[in-house]
């Protein structure tokens, strides 16, 4: 049983053609062209922000989801460093801690330059729309509804970057001084956990913007500080006028 009706029929080639020169939509489009060339370019201005954005935010997801799980697992390990009564479960709490470290080191070899960028994109998507915002001669819906979308995006992945980064941070350091403080803890294994963390836990591993920054909370302050450094100078250089002859 054919699934076409008996009385369907194709449209040929000179239908098609004569359909296609009788549509409005075609002769108004001929008729003023750069109509809708601004209608691609405006659609164009909106959609490449926003694929790019979306790419930024998914990596950001992906690294603020990483570094909760790490955080979480570092702060199960302070809580038994603290309450640790017995010896022998110095050397599951040191494998623990190792294996923490490891992954820590996996992730800034592997993501420290996309945190990098997606870092100071953020900064810069900040200042740009805050800077269309405030310096803008003429505002229209639109363009304040996507400032603020793009705003907040921006702040969305600057924050969950900097916020869950600098936790690992931070309890990454306290858990190293839980580990270094275990041989005075069992006086009798001194020198034996001394060894061990003279062999295998020298290093500090935290998060870090392309191997060059530490992520930790004070990288907010100086964050912030440079965009409205450079705010001020821009917003003083557009105010100094230049004498004529």
């Amino acid at each position: 049983m054919s699934l076409i009706p008996s009385n369907f029929s194709f449209i040929d080639r000179e239908e098609a053609l004569k359909q296609c020169s009788e549509s409005q939509f075609l002769l108004n489009m001929f008729d003023d062209p750069s109509r809708y060339c601004l209608v691609i370019r405006d659609f164009s201005k909106l959609m490449i922000p926003f694929v790019l954005g979306g790419l930024l935010e998914a990596f950001s997801v992906f690294y603020t989801f990483t570094c909760v799980c790490i955080f979480l697992l570092y702060k199960q390990l302070t809580t038994q460093l603290r309450n640790v009564k017995d010896f022998q479960d110095c050397y599951r709490l040191l494998h623990a801690y190792e294996e923490i470290v490891n992954a820590i080191a996996l992730l800034d070899d592997h993501l420290s330059y996309s945190a990098f960028v997606t870092f100071l994109s953020s900064m810069a998507g900040i200042f740009r729309v805050n800077y269309a915002l405030i310096f803008a001669e003429e505002s229209y819906s639109m363009t304040l509804i996507y400032s603020g979308i793009s705003g907040i995006m921006y702040l969305n992945m600057f924050l969950s970057i900097t916020l869950s980064a600098s936790a690992v941070t931070e309890e990454g350091r306290i858990a190293r001084d839980l580990i270094i403080s275990l041989p005075r803890k069992f006086q009798p294994h001194y020198r034996e956990l001394k060894r061990i963390l003279g062999c295998n836990f020298k290093r500090e591993v935290v998060p870090t913007l392309w191997k060059m920054y530490t992520i930790e909370k004070s990288i907010l302050i100086s964050a912030f500080g440079t965009l409205l450094t450079y705010g001020i100078l821009i917003a003083t250089l557009g105010n100094v006028q230049i004498p004529k002859n």
